[in-house]
């Protein structure tokens, strides 16, 4: 009778560590991507994108590759897939911040990612679209979807589109 009370207490004791880690996990998310000041995390919408992460820039589509390959390069990704013949670049992950997160009894660590995917397609006119489309990682998942985008700051999102789509240009 005693070990089997013993058993239900050991239960509950680690349902509620998981719970105390899981709080905790979704606490570091929120400060650690949707961070840098903004209290709370936004959805990063297609609408979001169309709006922000879309860029039409002068230049034919094979020149506008090769500037985005090299503005990637230069802001620090490494690229996992380039297509030139399908206007497609993707990025490797690139760390964004580790973090620790525990009690007295477990600890987790998260880290946490950004990648980008770029589609450039002929805009007509002389000038090319450029669609970037960042994603999120914590570990291997990919957390996009969820409320944990900074989207205003001066270090958020826009801001960071604002980045890119100008050094593709500088480099054209």
């Amino acid at each position: 009778m005693l070990n089997i009370a013993a058993m239900l207490l050991s239960s509950r004791i680690t349902r509620l560590r998981r719970s105390l880690l899981a709080a905790l996990a979704a606490t570091a998310l929120a400060a650690t991507t949707a961070g840098c000041g903004a209290s709370q995390g936004a959805v990063l919408t297609p609408q979001e994108i169309e709006a922000h992460g879309v860029a039409f820039i002068r230049g034919p589509t094979d020149k506008v590759f090769q500037a985005a390959l090299d503005a990637l390069k230069t802001l620090d990704y490494e690229i996992a897939l380039e297509r030139p013949d399908k206007g497609l670049i993707v990025t490797k992950h690139r760390s964004v911040r580790d973090v620790a997160v525990g009690s007295s009894h477990a600890a987790v660590e998260l880290s946490y990612s950004r990648q980008y995917t770029i589609e450039i397609r002929t805009a007509g006119g002389g000038s090319s679209r450029v669609t970037a489309t960042p994603a999120v990682f914590e570990n291997a998942a990919d957390i996009s979807a969820r409320p944990v985008w900074d989207l205003e700051s001066p270090l958020g999102e826009r801001e960071l589109w604002k980045q890119l789509f100008a050094k593709i240009e500088q480099l054209l």
